[in-house]
C-alpha cells in the first residue's frame, strides 16, 4: 500500500463515527464511494467539516430507533360519577307523596316548638332508668331522618358529623334544636327523591320485606311516635305544647 492510501485510509478511520439512521457519515462515505472515485475528493472535506462539527455530540450519537420515546400505556378513566336525582322541591308534591310530606312537617313544626319549649335544665330528665331522655328523643329522631331513607334507594346526606353516640353525647339545646331542623329538611327532599316508578319497588326495611313506599309511610309514622312520646314528656315537666291551648287542649 502506498504511503498516500495509507493516509487517505487514515483520514476516514480518524472521522468520529455520526448517527445516520444505524450507521456512521465515515462508513456511509466510505462503503458507497468507490476509491477511484473523483467524487471523493469533493466530498471529504465536506465530510471531514460534518464531522468535525458533530465531534462533541459523538458521545450522545445512538440509533434513531432508540431515541424513539417509549410508547405510554392506556390510561384507565374513572368511572363518571352518577348524578344524584332530585324530585323537585317538597312544596311542589302532589298525590300521596304530598300527604307524607305534609304530616312530616306538621311532625316536624311540633317537634322543633317542643324542642325549644323546654328548658336546658330538662333536657337530661328522663321518666325512668334505662328509658330515653328528653334530649335522647329529639337526637333519636334526628338519627332516623337520616338512617331510614337510604332503604330506598336515597344517597346519604353528605358532611354529617354525627355518629351512634351522638343520640347520647349531643345534649345542648341549640344543637338539638338545629339537628332536628337540618334532619327534617333531608328527610322531606328524600320523599322527592324517590320517583313514582320506584314506589312499588321491593326493599329489605329493617330485616323486613317492604317497598320503596313502606320506606317513605315509616319516616312519617315514626316522626309522629316520638312526638307523641315528645309531648308526654314535655306535660310531665310541666311545659305546655306551644300549639296547644291553654285551656281544654287536646295534647
Amino acid at each position: 500500500m502506498s504511503p498516500r492510501t495509507r493516509r487517505r485510509n487514515a483520514r476516514w478511520t480518524a472521522l468520529p463515527g455520526l448517527p445516520i439512521v444505524g450507521t456512521t457519515l465515515r462508513d456511509h462515505f466510505r462503503d458507497h464511494l468507490h476509491p477511484a472515485d473523483p467524487m471523493r475528493s469533493l466530498l471529504r472535506p465536506l465530510v471531514v467539516g460534518a464531522a468535525l462539527l458533530a465531534a462533541p455530540l459523538a458521545p450522545l450519537a445512538v440509533p434513531l430507533a432508540a431515541q424513539a420515546p417509549a410508547a405510554k400505556p392506556p390510561v384507565a378513566k374513572a368511572p363518571a360519577a352518577k348524578p344524584v336525582s332530585h324530585g323537585g322541591d317538597p312544596s311542589t308534591a302532589t298525590g300521596l307523596r304530598k300527604e307524607l310530606i305534609a304530616q312530616l312537617a306538621d311532625a316536624e313544626s311540633k317537634l322543633v316548638q317542643l324542642a325549644e319549649a323546654m328548658p336546658q335544665d330538662k333536657y337530661a330528665w328522663r321518666p325512668g332508668p334505662g328509658v330515653r331522655s328528653v334530649s335522647e328523643v329529639f337526637m333519636h329522631m334526628v338519627g332516623a331522618n337520616y338512617l331510614i331513607p337510604p332503604f330506598a334507594g336515597v344517597p346519604r346526606a353528605q358532611g354529617l358529623t354525627l355518629t351512634q353516640d351522638s343520640e347520647r353525647t349531643v345534649t345542648d339545646k341549640a344543637a338539638v334544636v338545629d339537628h332536628l331542623k337540618k334532619s327534617f329538611a333531608y328527610a322531606k327532599q328524600a320523599m322527592m327523591d324517590v320517583p313514582d316508578a320506584d314506589m312499588d319497588a321491593a326493599v329489605q326495611l329493617f330485616g323486613q320485606p317492604s317497598t320503596k313506599r313502606g320506606v317513605l309511610v315509616l319516616m312519617a309514622t315514626h316522626a309522629h311516635e316520638h312526638l307523641g312520646q315528645a309531648i308526654a314528656y314535655a306535660r310531665a315537666n310541666g311545659v305546655r305544647p306551644p300549639w296547644s291551648p291553654a285551656t281544654g287542649g287536646d295534647h
